[in-house]
């Protein structure tokens, strides 16, 4: 009895090690590292202006790593979202969690839910009509042999070269063999309140395009040719990224963090900073490029012999949790 009870003592402690808190990802369209706004043009797809009248995606099976290595998972189909231009922000609902180190989440609708062989799949009528599964306009489904449309996007290239987009394109993306796998750390969160966690992630609308030769696909729809490449994009190009004005809030945080440059060499310095313990800089791929341990409240850094890119800061304190952060850019 006594050792059940012991077993259940350290049960009810290891989760009470994290706060509930509400989680919310927002994929915020971009192009040319700007704010997307529809019908408006861009330069520099493939060397032609563009604009995007539409589009609109699925994203589903959503793992966080978070406090030290620990995977929340989010398989189910409440958790599958769509994405459109004036609707980026997801709820992922109260979770136990404090501090997110990675995100994981599918491109597209799981296979298992997307066509009649799916072990989950079921009629589109079934759906309450405010489910993402559900109809949709414009339509992201196809038919039940051949399951949902992972992505449509449609607009306008210049195909005369004279700087006016005018030649329409429209792509509908299907296929259980092209769903992708995003994998995005470290990952900076702003913790807006004690109860609310926010994550700025950019979707990169031009990457999402490269190698297409949109001046000839029309309107296109199938799985093969110019919507693989649409999706293979994802995995290829940098479709998804943090977002360049991520950044850690703490309401109980004080100081400052910054950088300069000293002789091409980035120096990072902070000030006021109270519990800072480690410091990591990661490149915009994840990689660990430098890490000091035994910070100092004041203190600071020097990037030496780094390449050109974005990198990502972060201070941790003893018990290994974030309390602040910063994205540097090296030219």
């Amino acid at each position: 009895m006594q050792k059940t009870l012991f077993f259940y003592f350290l049960l009810s402690l290891s989760f009470s090690v994290f706060s509930q808190k509400e989680v919310f990802i927002h994929l915020v369209p971009n192009v040319n590292n700007t704010n997307f706004n529809i019908n408006t043009n861009y330069n520099g797809l493939n060397g032609k202006s563009f604009n995007i009248d539409h589009f609109d995606y699925y994203i589903s099976d959503i793992t966080l790593t978070h406090d030290g290595g620990n995977n929340t998972s989010l398989l189910d189909s409440s958790h599958i979202y769509i994405i459109e231009p004036d609707n980026f922000t997801i709820s992922l609902g109260l979770l136990n969690l404090n501090a997110i180190e990675e995100i994981e989440f599918t491109m597209g609708v799981p296979s298992r839910y997307n066509t009649i062989s799916g072990s989950n799949s079921q009629d589109i009528s079934s759906f309450p009509l405010s489910h993402p599964l559900s109809f949709q306009s414009p339509s992201m489904y196809w038919g039940w042999s051949t399951g949902y449309m992972h992505m449509i996007i449609g607009g306008n290239i210049d195909n005369d070269n004279d700087g006016t987009p005018e030649t329409y394109f429209e792509l509908h993306n299907l296929g259980n063999q092209n769903q992708q796998s995003v994998s995005l750390m470290p990952i900076i969160q702003t913790n807006t309140n004690n109860n609310r966690i926010d994550v700025y992630l950019q979707c990169n609308i031009e990457q999402w395009l490269k190698n297409i030769s949109l001046s000839s696909v029309g309107v296109l729809h199938g799985s093969n040719g110019p919507n693989q490449q649409l999706l293979n994009n994802v995995s290829a190009e940098s479709v998804f990224t943090q977002a360049a004005n991520a950044q850690i809030i703490d309401q109980q945080k004080t100081g400052e963090l910054f950088y300069f440059f000293d002789n091409n060499n980035a120096v990072v310095q902070w000030k006021e900073i109270a519990d800072a313990y480690k410091i990591q800089v990661f490149s915009n791929d994840g990689r660990l490029v430098k890490e000091k341990i035994g910070v100092q409240s004041n203190d600071l850094i020097t990037l030496k012999n780094q390449a050109p890119g974005k990198y990502i800061l972060k201070i941790y304190n003893k018990n290994g949790l974030p309390i602040s952060g910063l994205n540097i850019v090296l030219f």
